[in-house]
């Protein structure tokens, strides 16, 4: 069977390169397709001829579903449609919402998706080539399974498929624990896209979960679904992500810094201290990573700086801590916790990245200022800023919704498609906080100009020309790329066609 996993951006995406990755292993074929980066997408995905087509998002690209799915559905109308990634999984309701979808993944996909494949298989074999559910009218035609792959078929484990005018919810399967089993296939990018490894910043990920309960953050979400069905952080194996990382350093030979996504790299201390080392000794190349509560203590920034740390992140949101600790659920994360770590970070001659939000529930002006000068004292390097997307199906969304905020019947379809730019929380004020967001690179990395033309906030017009700027020198800084390349980088979020 032949899959083409269809994305929005131009990304090589970790959780695509480990499907494809599982596919292949079982015999299947994979494909991968970025629609922003298709001038024809409609004409290459019918001439690719997919049996199955695996769609991934967030809740940041339902929009993008809702416009691209009955382009997919016009050019491929006898192909299997599966929908997976974070927001099939935490909005479920995603499959009765759009008729054009044949099954959702909730949960991991390595393994259903290979279940899926093989059960389609066995339908072909039994002479029937059509595994379309859609009914007459909708684009494609029904399908008529032999019974027994019929139920094969409707009774995958993290799959919610529609058969014969009704939807099959099956329960979820445990948790992956060894990842070390489900390696990247991150080659699926690069055969039709081969400038991504062109890339000086490569990122990869060592882990999935994370056990704090930030209310902005899906892992709140996902830990409630997946409770009682393994542990909520799991990591590769050291040598198994050393000899990963080797045959990726193969593809992208430009590499200057990588970039370790996980939400908390340092989580797992004695981890770190067995893999530090012989990164350092084996791949060599200098790191950006994340640190949470209680990580840091002069051992470890010590082992950083020995193994060529660039950069440490501190997810600080916002300078009120009492509203940290409300709004955010991030009580753990205090302003003297913040202070003691990125004191040892900075004394060792590591730079500090700080993300903050801004527009959320019950947020003040005089909440925005006090952000700003709280980093002044912090000294951040890399002071990065988003507004608060309260996105349906998180804790934040209640929230917002109970301060007000937000209307009750907000869909992830009416948010924007990013947080960069533009706020959604109605607060008061709000013209004032978002000037601030958008002037808060400047202010952070410049005292004097925060100190001189703060007034400019109170200006009754958006200042989001100056944010583009900011937004495009913190990317180059803090990810360590050349302005040319940093150019590339944002290009990639434009439309190809």
């Amino acid at each position: 069977m032949k899959i083409i996993f269809v994305q929005r951006q131009i990304f090589a995406l970790p959780g695509i390169a480990s499907l494809a990755g599982a596919v292949r292993r079982a015999g299947h074929a994979a494909e991968v397709l970025i629609e922003n980066a298709e001038r024809h997408f409609e004409s290459v995905l019918a001439a690719a001829a997919p049996d199955v087509i695996g769609i991934t998002i967030c809740s940041s690209d339902a929009r993008w579903l809702q416009e691209t799915l009955p382009r997919i559905r016009r050019s491929t109308p006898e192909a299997f449609v599966l929908v997976g990634g974070i927001h099939s999984t935490i909005h479920p309701a995603l499959i009765d919402e759009y008729p054009g979808i044949d099954a959702i993944c909730v949960g991991e996909g390595e393994e259903p998706v290979v279940e899926l494949l093989d059960a389609l298989e066995a339908t072909r074999s039994g002479g029937r080539s059509a595994v379309s559910s859609q009914q007459p009218g909708e684009g494609g035609k029904p399908s008529e399974l032999p019974i027994a792959n019929r139920l094969l078929l409707t009774s995958i484990k993290n799959l919610h498929v529609r058969r014969d005018g009704k939807i099959h919810r099956n329960p979820p399967r445990p948790l992956i624990t060894n990842l070390d089993d489900y390696p990247e296939d991150r080659e699926i990018y690069f055969r039709r896209y081969p400038d991504l490894a062109r890339d000086s910043l490569l990122q990869y990920i060592f882990s999935r979960g994370c056990p704090y309960p930030c209310t902005f953050c899906v892992n709140s979400t996902l830990n409630r679904i997946f409770k009682g069905l393994g542990p909520v952080q799991r990591r590769k194996s050291v040598d198994f992500s050393i000899r990963e990382l080797k045959e990726l350093r193969h593809y992208y030979r430009s590499a200057q810094t990588c970039f370790f996504i996980d939400d908390l790299f340092l989580h797992d201390r004695e981890w770190v201290k067995e893999f530090l080392p012989r990164y350092r000794s084996e791949i060599g190349l200098p790191f950006i990573c994340s640190a949470g509560p209680k990580t840091i203590d002069d051992e470890m920034v010590d082992l950083l700086r020995d193994s060529g740390c660039a950069s440490v992140e501190f997810g600080i949101e916002t300078g009120n801590e009492e509203k940290r600790r409300k709004i955010f659920k991030k009580g753990a994360f205090t302003d003297r916790e913040f202070r003691r770590q990125i004191g040892l970070v900075k004394s060792r001659g590591i730079e500090v990245y700080a993300p903050s939000m801004f527009v959320f529930p019950t947020e003040t002006p005089a909440d925005s200022f006090r952000t700003v000068e709280f980093y002044h004292e912090l000294n951040v390097d890399h002071p990065f800023s988003s507004f608060l997307i309260p996105y349906p199906d998180t804790e934040i969304f209640e929230i917002a919704v109970r301060e007000g905020a937000v209307p009750a019947d907000l869909k992830a379809e009416d948010l924007p498609g990013n947080y960069f730019t533009e706020s959604i929380c109605r607060i008061p004020r709000r013209r004032t906080v978002e000037n601030i967001q958008y002037l808060f690179y400047f202010f952070v990395r410049f005292p004097r100009f925060y100190r001189y033309f703060r007034w400019l906030v109170y200006l009754p017009v958006p200042l989001k020309l100056i944010r583009y700027a900011g937004l495009f020198f913190w990317f180059a800084r803090w990810k360590r790329l050349k302005y040319g390349e940093t150019i590339r980088y944002f290009w990639r979020f434009r439309k190809a066609r």
